[in-house]
């Protein structure tokens, strides 16, 4: 059953696991994981791997996204973004994500070091579908996306501008046209990302980071 933090697929090839539902998430209507900018980031991350990388199966609809921990957790309603860690990797709570993703054949990609270390533990449990994936990212919201990529796909820096008064004269985007053809270019870098980690995996290379 879908809720604040799970969203079953059409499929049981590919789930997403991220951190844990926050704000966004719990005012949607109705409730479910990757609702605010992380999904945004998600979706469009999907699209990239189904459009320019012909990666099968990638629709949203298809996969299953769930969260390393099934609490919402923002700032003003608990005072932290996430979930300790040791949470994280309490029986109970590893038991809960087991059952959501056990039963995935093909590819889990793990969004964040919460989701990495969880994941990483049930593997090592055995309590993953035998020949499954596992497919590491960075945490997909959007200050940590600007903060780890600073170059797009062909190693050019990225160039960002606090006030329009800092662009060349050459520059006739808006600020805001700047900054959301910067998104595109880091979210290309992390599906280039996840379309290089799924090479490596079906080439039988184990997956390091």
């Amino acid at each position: 059953m879908n809720s604040v933090h799970f969203e079953s697929g059409l499929s049981e090839e590919i789930a997403i696991v991220l951190s844990c539902p926050g704000k966004d998430e719990e005012e949607a209507t109705p409730q479910g994981p990757a609702k605010g900018q992380t999904g945004t980031n998600l979706n469009a991350i999907l699209n990239i791997l189904t459009n320019d990388f012909n990666r099968s199966g990638f629709t949203r609809t298809d996969i299953v996204v769930t969260n390393s921990w099934a609490q919402v957790e923002y700032i003003k309603k608990t005072q932290r973004a996430e979930a300790e860690l040791q949470q994280v990797l309490g029986v109970s709570n590893l038991n809960r994500l087991a059952s959501e993703i056990e039963n995935i054949s093909k590819y889990i990609v793990a969004c964040g070091e919460n989701a990495k270390v969880s994941v990483s533990m049930l593997e090592y449990a055995g309590k993953l579908k035998e020949g499954v994936k596992i497919i590491y990212i960075k945490h997909l919201g959007s200050q940590a996306i600007n903060l780890n990529v600073s170059t797009d796909i062909d190693g050019n820096e990225i160039v960002t501008y606090s006030r329009a008064a800092d662009k060349p004269d050459h520059e006739t985007r808006s600020l805001v046209k700047i900054e959301n053809d910067n998104m595109t270019k880091r979210l290309t870098v992390v599906a280039h990302e996840v379309n290089q980690q799924l090479t490596r995996r079906l080439n039988g290379t184990k997956t390091v980071g």
